[in-house]
């Protein structure tokens, strides 16, 4: 007689695996501190420029919009 198959072993069960916390993320090292740029060297502020005259040969009446006022300055019709 053929013998009764057997059953199969019944699997032991796995046992839970344990929970593993996730690794650590290594601290990003710190930024090399970076040095302020020179500062640019100052240059000696030049001699301020004397303002132009106004543009004009010698004896011209000014431009209009430099008047110059004075006594008797008067335009013809103003009372």
């Amino acid at each position: 007689m053929p013998e009764p198959e057997a059953p199969p072993p019944p699997q032991p069960e796995a046992p839970p695996k344990p929970e593993v916390p996730p690794p650590p993320q290594p601290e990003a090292p710190p930024k090399p501190e970076v040095p302020p740029p020179p500062e640019p060297e100052v240059l000696p502020t030049p001699a301020p420029v004397e303002p132009l005259p106004p543009l004009g040969e010698p004896g011209e009446p000014p431009p209009a919009d430099q008047p110059v006022s004075g006594p008797g300055d008067t335009l013809p019709g103003l009372p």
